[in-house]
C-alpha cells in the first residue's frame, strides 16, 4: 500500500454501518488535501460485516439487541486490525482512528422535519464505541443522506431519480433532486423476506436459502417469483405514497431508479421492479438499475471483494467532511 519509509499523510476514520439485517465496520484512510472525486483516492481496509440471523419473531427490541451485539463483534475485530497496524512505525498512523462515523439505516433513523435517530439504539452503539475506542469523537449520519450525496456525485447528469435501498427487513425509497432528498417512503419488505419464503415454501434451511440467493436452483423459482411480485407491489405502494398530491411533485420527471442491495441481490430486485412495476409507475418510460460496487470503485482503493455501503460511506466522508482531513 505504501512504499519506502515515509509515513502516510492524512487521517484514518472508522466507519460503522448499522442496518437492520447486518452491521459492518471498516477503516478508511483519507489523504491530506484531497478535493472531490479527483486526486489520491481514499483507501478502505480492515472491513468486516456481520450478517444477522433471520428472526422469525421480529420486534424492535429484539432487532436492536441483535444489532448492538453485532456492533460489538465488528468493532472488536476492527480494533484488532488497527492494533496490528500500530505495531510498526511506518504503518502506525493507519491504525489510529481520528473519528468514528456511524451510518444508520431505517428503522433507526427517520426523516420528518430533519433527521432523527432511535435514541435507545444510539445509546447502545455509543457504549460499544467507547468500550473499544475510548473517547474518540463520534458522528451520526443517516444512510439516506449519504446516498443522496454520493449518487449525485456519481451521476451528476441525472435528473430527478428514485433510489431504493433494500435492507434485511425494510425497503426505503428516496426521491432525489440534485443531491437533495425531496421525499422519502418506506415499505416493510426486505431481502429477509426472500430468505423466509425460501424456508417456508421451498423447505430450505437458512444456510441453504442464503446459498440459493447466489445459485438460484430451479426448484426455488416459485418462491423467488412470489417475492418478486410482492416486492414490486410494496415498492409501487411506497412510491404512490411518496407522490400523493400536495406532498411531492415530480413523478412525471423521474426516468431512473437505482436499487441498493447486497450483491448480487441488487440486480435481482432491480429486475423485479423492471418487470413488475415500471410500466404502471412510469408510462412514459424509464429504467431500473442496480447501484453496484463497480460504480464507486474508480474513486476508491478497496478490497477485491468490496462492501458497497462502506464504499458509499467512505466516499461521502471523503468529499463532504473536510474537517476529518489534515
Amino acid at each position: 500500500m505504501f512504499l519506502g519509509t515515509e509515513k502516510p499523510a492524512g487521517k484514518t476514520v472508522l466507519l460503522l454501518d448499522v442496518e437492520n439485517g447486518s452491521v459492518a465496520a471498516g477503516l478508511v484512510r483519507l489523504s491530506a488535501g484531497r478535493q472531490g472525486l479527483t486526486s489520491e483516492r481514499p483507501r478502505i481496509f480492515g472491513h468486516t460485516r456481520k450478517v444477522l440471523p433471520v428472526l422469525q419473531s421480529l420486534t424492535a427490541t429484539s432487532l436492536a439487541r441483535a444489532v448492538t451485539k453485532a456492533a460489538h463483534e465488528v468493532l472488536h475485530r476492527t480494533r484488532t486490525i488497527g492494533a496490528r497496524r500500530r505495531r510498526t512505525e511506518r504503518l502506525g498512523p493507519l491504525g489510529v482512528a481520528s473519528s468514528i462515523e456511524i451510518f444508520l439505516s431505517s428503522p433507526w433513523t427517520a426523516f420528518e422535519s430533519g433527521w432523527t435517530h432511535e435514541k435507545g439504539l444510539v445509546a447502545g452503539l455509543s457504549e460499544a464505541v467507547e468500550e473499544y475506542f475510548g473517547d474518540t469523537p463520534v458522528s451520526l449520519h443517516p444512510f439516506g443522506k449519504t446516498l443522496a450525496s454520493t449518487t449525485h456525485a456519481l451521476f451528476p447528469h441525472e435528473g430527478p431519480l428514485l433510489v431504493s435501498t433494500v435492507t434485511g427487513e425494510i425497503t426505503e425509497v428516496l426521491l432525489l433532486q440534485n443531491g437533495i432528498i425531496a421525499g422519502r417512503a418506506t415499505a416493510p419488505t426486505g431481502h429477509h423476506m426472500l430468505l423466509r419464503t425460501l424456508g417456508s415454501h421451498g423447505g430450505l434451511t437458512e444456510a441453504e436459502a442464503r446459498s440459493a440467493l447466489h445459485l438460484r436452483p430451479v426448484h426455488t423459482e416459485e418462491p423467488f417469483s412470489f417475492v418478486a411480485a410482492h416486492f414490486a407491489r410494496e415498492f409501487k405502494d411506497a412510491v404512490q405514497e411518496l407522490f400523493t398530491p400536495n406532498r411531492v411533485e415530480g413523478l412525471n420527471l423521474v426516468r431512473s431508479v437505482y436499487v441498493v442491495a447486497p450483491e448480487p441481490l441488487g440486480e435481482w430486485f432491480a429486475k423485479a421492479l423492471q418487470d413488475e412495476s415500471l410500466g404502471s409507475l412510469f408510462p412514459e418510460g424509464g429504467v431500473v438499475r442496480a447501484l453496484r460496487a463497480h460504480h464507486v470503485a474508480p474513486f476508491l482503493a478497496a478490497h477485491p471483494r468490496p462492501d458497497l455501503p462502506l464504499m458509499l460511506e467512505a466516499l461521502y466522508i471523503d468529499f463532504n467532511h473536510s474537517s476529518v482531513r489534515s
